[in-house]
Formats: structure tokens, sequence, C-alpha cells
């Protein structure tokens, strides 16, 4: 593992060749990583981990009432976090791996959750991050890695001011492309509500679920809280 100096300090800089056993006690003493979605990088915990979920509310300046959304490397670790899919999605878990987020009914007592019963969940497009997630064997938090309100960080020197002095780790994987966010829909079991147009078109759903009402939100064109970092 590497280190970058900077003026304000020191990040560590983690390549996927690497063991991963030295990310995985970042992650189990409340560390955070930033990992690449596709189109930004993301800000990692243990969505498990009270401590690791705080550092990235402190590091965001994101109010800690907000859920985060969450990334597995395959749907059967959903299980995990209370979050159950065992009669499928209707078909719209055929874009996964990929860009769409679903919110799920959840454990509430997830520290990621934020207190609520659904969680926004996706196992995702990025081979990169799927290989992470496989060799750490765990699910991770995935929000955007900026502070709120700003733009999601595309480029690794950006990551290094934003995580100086704090439990971090950069997994090395260069610049990200930037572009659309994943789509974003809520899903009940008989209907899709579309929360944030994304990567994957309204039209394109309704071809993967045809049996399921798909419809969009009021404003759904609009990034909604505890959604940034979808790639």
């Amino acid at each position: 593992m590497n280190t970058i100096t900077l003026e304000r300090g020191s990040v560590a800089v983690w390549d996927l060749a690497d063991s991963p056993r030295l990310v995985a006690e970042v992650l189990d003493r409340g560390g955070v990583l930033a990992v690449p979605t596709g189109s930004s990088y993301a800000l990692a915990a243990d969505p498990t981990h009270a401590a690791g979920v705080g550092l990235i509310y402190e590091i965001k300046q994101r109010p800690p009432s907000e859920p985060l959304p969450v990334v597995v490397g395959d749907p059967s670790r959903l299980e995990e976090l209370g979050v159950s899919c065992e009669s499928g999605l209707g078909g719209l878990e055929s874009a996964w791996p990929g860009a769409l987020t679903v919110v799920l009914p959840c454990n509430p007592g997830i520290p990621a959750a934020a207190g609520k019963a659904s969680l926004a969940v996706r196992v995702p497009g990025d081979r990169r991050l799927r290989e992470l997630l496989s060799k750490l064997g765990r699910p991770l938090t995935a929000t955007s890695a900026n502070q709120t309100g700003g733009v999601p960080l595309t480029n690794p020197a950006a990551l290094q001011t934003l995580l100086s002095g704090h439990d971090a780790v950069i997994v090395n994987a260069g610049p990200c492309v930037g572009g659309a966010p994943s789509t974003l829909v809520r899903f009940d079991g008989e209907s899709a509500q579309v929360l944030r147009t994304g990567r994957i078109s309204v039209s394109r759903l309704r071809e993967m679920a045809p049996g399921l009402e798909i419809r969009n939100a009021p404003g759904s064109a609009s990034r909604k809280p505890g959604t940034e970092g979808a790639s």
C-alpha cells in the first residue's frame, strides 16, 4: 500500500492487485474507502458498522438522517442487510450488474439505513468495484465522494484533499469517466416508481419488466438525497 504526501497530510492508496487484508482492516475499525463506480468515485464503508457510516456523514457534511446507498457483489448478499428479493424484482434484476439502483425494504437497524425501513441497493456495473466486493466478501456503501451539494469527484487528486486527515484509503483506479448516475427506482412487488432517471431509460425498464407498472415520480429527473454515487 502506497502513500501520497500532500500539504495537508497523506492518504493511503491501495491497488486491486494487492492483498485485501489492509483495506479490510480499515473497514473493520470504522474507516472509509474511496472506490470507483464508473461515473465517479464513491465513499465506501461497511454498511453495518456505525463508526464507518458516521465517518461518511462527517466527510460529506451530510445529515445523519439520510440513508446511504449500498452495493453488493451478488444479490444473495442482500440478506446480510435484512433485504429480501427472493421472489425477484419482476424482471428488473436483469439490469444487474449495471446502472440500476432499487429501493427495497430492509432491517432499519442497519446503520446505513439511518433508521429507515428501506435501502437503495444495486449490483454495480463497474468491474473493478465488483472485484473489490468479491475480495472483501461484504457489501459496501456507495455514496458520491464529495461534500453534500458538491460535484461528485472523478479524480484521485481531489479525493486526497477530501479525505486528508481521516481514516481512509483510496482504491487506485485512475480518473473515472463521469456521466449520468444509475437510474433509481422504488420496487413494491407489483410496480416500480422511478425516483431518479439515469443511465437506464424508463422505456428500457419497461422492456426488462413488462409485467410491472412503471411510473415516474414527480421530479424524478433530479438527484435524490441518499442516492449519490450510483454508477
